[in-house]
C-alpha cells in the first residue's frame, strides 16, 4: 500500500481539498461586481469597527439607479442585502487584518471557495450515506466542484455558495435525523438541520422556502411512520404502559421545536436588524425590488438561454433527465419529493422574478444554491455506468458520451474563471440582449478575449509582450494542488 494511501473516511477530505486548490489556482483576489462590495464592506466594518454599515460606498446612490445600499435611520447607509455573508466573512477579515503579510481582501474571497470546498466533501457524505459507491460519489463531487458554475462562484463574493452548503447540509441532516439515526435518537441531527436553514435565512431571505418545505417534510413523515394505538400486545394479555400525556406531547412536537428554534431566533434577529437600521421590521432594502411577471419566461431562459440557461453553462447536469426515475427507485418517496420541492421552489421563485437573468455574472447565478441538490440525480447514471459496466460499442458510447458532458462542462467554466465577465460586457452594444442571442453567448467571447491574453487569474498578469508569472502567488497554490493529488 502506498504512504499516501489514506484511510477510507479521509476520502471526502481529499476532494475537498482536490477543489480548494484548484480554486487556488484559478483565483482571482480581487471583486467584480458592486453586489461584492456590498456585502464586503459591511465585514469589513465589523472586523474593524464593531459596525454593520457600507459608507465607503456613497458615491454609489449617485449614479447607479438600483443602489447596493439603502439610507438608514440612522443616517447611514446600509447595504440592502441579508447581513449572513458579512457576519460569516467578518472573522476572517480580521485575520487578513492581524496577520503581516496577509491580503484582508483576498482572504475574505476564499469564503466561497472553502464553502464548495467543504460543500464538495459533504456532498460525498451524503451520496455514500444514500447508497451510492465511494467512487460514484467521489466522481460527483468533483463534478460539482469543477463541471458547474460552483467553479466561478468559488472565487467570488456572493452569498449563493453559502447558502448552497446550508442547504446541503440541512437535507443531508434531516436525512440522518430521520432515516439513518434509529435506534439513536435523531434529535442532534434535526438541531443542525434547523440551525443550517437558519443560517440559509441569514443569507437571502427566500430560504424561508426550504423551511417551510423541510418542516412539511417532518409533519409529512410522522404522519406516515406514526404507528396505530394498541392497548394491548398481539397474542399476549398484557396491556401497553400507557405514556403520561405531557410527555406524549413533548415526544410529538419535539422534532419540529429543534428545527424551527434556530430560524425562530436568526429571524427575530434579523427583524430587530431591520428594525435599528430602517425604523421597520418589515423593510429589508428589497422592499421595492419585489417584483415578478411573465415567470415562464425566466423559467425557460434560467434553464436553457444562451446568456443563463444551466444546462448550457454545466452540460453535465443533463445527466439529471436520466436519473429522476431510479433516485425515485433508491430514495424514500417523501424524501425524494423534499429535494425535488426546494430545487424547483428556487427555480420557478426566480424564473418569475423580474430580474432573473441577474445580469452581471456568469451564467444563472440565482441557481447556485441548490446545484449540490441536483447532484444525486446525476451520480445515478454514474452508479449505473459503474455497477453494469455495459460491454461493446453501446457500453463505450455511453461512457464517451458522459465524458464529453464533463470535458464540455469543465471547459466552459474554465472559461468562466480565465476571463473577466467584465470584460465580456463592455465589448457588448447593450447589456439587455445578450440573455437569449446566441451571437453573444458568452463562453465564445471568453475565449476570444482569453486568445488575446486578457486573463484573470492573480499568479498570471498581462504585460507588455506577453504574460507575466507571479510565483509569489502561483507557488503556495500549486504545492497545496500538487499535495491533494498526491492523496489520490
Amino acid at each position: 500500500m502506498s504512504k499516501f494511501a489514506l484511510r477510507p473516511n479521509s476520502l471526502p477530505f481529499s476532494v475537498g481539498l482536490f477543489l480548494f486548490s484548484v480554486y487556488l489556482l484559478s483565483f482571482s483576489g480581487r471583486f467584480h461586481v458592486m453586489d461584492e462590495l456590498a456585502v464586503f464592506a459591511p465585514a469589513h466594518n465589523l472586523a474593524r469597527y464593531g459596525r454593520a454599515d457600507i459608507n465607503q460606498l456613497i458615491w454609489t446612490n449617485h449614479w447607479t439607479p438600483n443602489p447596493p445600499g439603502v439610507w438608514g435611520q440612522d443616517g447611514n447607509l446600509y447595504t440592502k442585502k441579508p447581513p449572513g455573508i458579512s457576519f460569516i466573512t467578518a472573522p476572517l477579515i480580521g485575520l487578513g487584518h492581524g496577520v503581516p503579510g496577509l491580503n484582508s481582501v483576498q482572504v475574505g474571497l476564499l469564503t466561497n471557495a472553502l464553502a464548495n470546498a467543504l460543500a464538495a466533501g459533504l456532498l460525498f457524505v451524503w451520496l455514500v450515506d444514500l447508497g451510492f459507491s465511494r467512487p460514484t460519489a467521489a466522481l460527483t463531487g468533483l463534478g460539482y466542484g469543477l463541471c458547474t458554475m460552483a467553479w466561478v462562484y468559488a472565487r467570488m463574493f456572493w452569498e449563493s455558495s453559502l447558502l448552497g452548503l446550508a442547504l446541503l447540509v440541512a437535507v443531508w441532516s434531516v436525512y440522518r435525523a430521520v432515516y439513518l439515526a434509529r435506534p439513536r435518537p435523531g434529535w442532534p441531527w434535526l438541531l443542525v438541520s434547523g440551525l443550517a436553514v437558519a443560517v440559509g435565512l441569514a443569507l437571502r431571505f427566500e430560504a424561508a422556502l426550504a423551511i417551510g418545505l423541510i418542516g412539511l417534510f417532518l409533519v409529512a413523515n410522522r404522519s406516515a411512520s406514526q404507528p396505530a394505538r394498541v392497548g394491548i400486545h398481539a397474542g399476549t394479555d398484557h396491556v401497553m404502559p400507557s405514556v403520561p400525556p405531557s410527555l406524549g406531547v413533548w415526544r410529538s412536537i419535539r422534532p419540529f421545536v429543534l428545527f424551527l428554534a434556530p430560524s425562530l431566533v436568526i429571524g427575530l434577529g434579523l427583524l430587530r436588524f431591520n428594525l435599528a437600521r430602517y425604523g421597520s421590521m418589515a423593510e429589508t432594502g428589497y422592499t421595492q425590488e419585489i417584483s415578478f411577471h411573465a415567470p415562464w419566461v425566466g423559467a425557460w431562459g434560467l434553464l436553457f438561454s444562451p446568456g443563463n440557461g444551466l444546462f448550457i453553462y454545466a452540460p453535465l447536469l443533463l445527466l439529471f433527465f436520466f436519473g429522476l426515475r431510479p433516485a425515485w427507485r433508491r430514495l424514500p418517496h417523501l424524501y425524494f419529493g423534499l429535494i425535488l420541492g426546494i430545487c424547483l421552489g428556487y427555480w420557478l421563485f426566480y424564473g418569475a422574478w423580474f430580474s432573473w437573468g441577474g445580469t452581471w455574472g456568469w451564467g444563472p447565478r440565482f441557481l447556485v444554491p441548490i446545484l449540490p441538490l441536483l447532484m444525486p440525480f446525476v451520480a445515478e447514471p454514474l452508479e449505473w455506468l459503474g455497477r453494469r459496466r455495459p460491454n461493446g460499442k453501446k457500453g463505450r458510447l455511453l461512457w464517451l458520451g458522459v465524458g464529453l458532458l464533463a470535458l464540455l462542462s469543465l471547459g466552459i467554466n474554465f472559461l468562466g474563471v480565465a476571463v473577466d465577465f467584465n470584460e465580456y460586457f463592455l465589448r457588448l452594444d447593450s447589456n439587455d440582449n445578450f440573455v437569449f442571442n446566441w451571437a453573444a453567448f458568452p463562453p465564445l467571447a471568453h475565449w476570444r478575449i482569453l486568445q488575446e491574453g486578457l486573463v484573470d487569474l492573480i499568479w498570471l498578469s498581462p504585460q507588455v509582450g506577453g504574460l507575466q508569472i507571479e510565483w509569489a502567488a502561483l507557488l503556495p497554490a500549486l504545492v497545496l494542488w500538487v499535495g491533494a493529488t498526491a492523496t489520490w
